[in-house]
């Protein structure tokens, strides 16, 4: 029988070695990030917005009416935002704090990453800059510790898949870009943004529909 056919070129498995070598180092960049920044972020005292926005939301845990018990004027969505730490608590034990910490970890690094599919999925090239991945859940996470935690500091993280999205919509002919799927999570997060912020509505009027 003749020998069997062989492909040029690098072996498959030396291919994938260095396939998994270039993910690798990030990914263990953004794990060390994401450590630091949930750990540091317990140690520092927590901004006063935030604990003032959990004790907020502990209250309405117990029953007491926002804009009628409590005085506060933020709007509800705001105080929203925190209640799933707050359960996490009484479910737990666990402080809200050391939950915020990990939650907004995993946001951070979901975001990021769903927004680096919506870019590279528009152009393969991309994929080269995969190794700025860790700079970015840096700067969404941790460039200002002080303010760890802050509604706008979620509203940016938030917002990240549609700027993306939007960022792809624009290069393409015909504005198409992204799935459904990832225009619904991308919209979702617009949305979480205008919420947290409803003055920000406004930048939908500053770009083209």
């Amino acid at each position: 029988m003749d020998a069997p056919l062989i492909a040029p070129g690098k072996p498959a498995s030396l291919n994938s070695s260095q396939a998994a070598s270039r993910l690798g180092a990030p990914a263990a960049a953004t794990l060390l990030i994401v450590a630091y920044a949930t750990i540091t972020s317990l140690l520092l005292p927590v901004n006063v917005d935030v604990s003032w926005l959990l004790t907020v939301g502990d209250r309405v845990l117990n029953g007491e009416r926002l804009y009628v018990d409590i005085a506060e004027a933020n709007p509800p969505f705001s105080t929203w935002l925190y209640l799933p730490f707050l359960v996490m608590e009484r479910l737990t034990g666990l402080a809200a704090e050391l939950w915020l910490s990990v939650g907004l970890a995993a946001l951070a690094v979901a975001s990021i990453w769903f927004s680096a599919r919506i870019l590279i999925q528009a152009d393969e090239s991309l994929k080269r800059y995969a190794r700025l991945a860790p700079v970015a859940v840096f700067c969404v996470l941790f460039l200002l510790p002080l303010d760890f935690g802050q509604r706008e500091q979620i509203s940016v993280i938030a917002l990240l898949p549609w700027l993306a999205l939007f960022s792809v919509r624009d290069h393409r002919v015909d504005f198409h870009a992204g799935s459904a799927a990832e225009r619904i999570v991308a919209g979702a997060g617009a949305a979480v943004f205008v919420m947290i912020k409803p003055p920000y509505s406004v930048l939908a009027l500053a770009v083209p529909a």
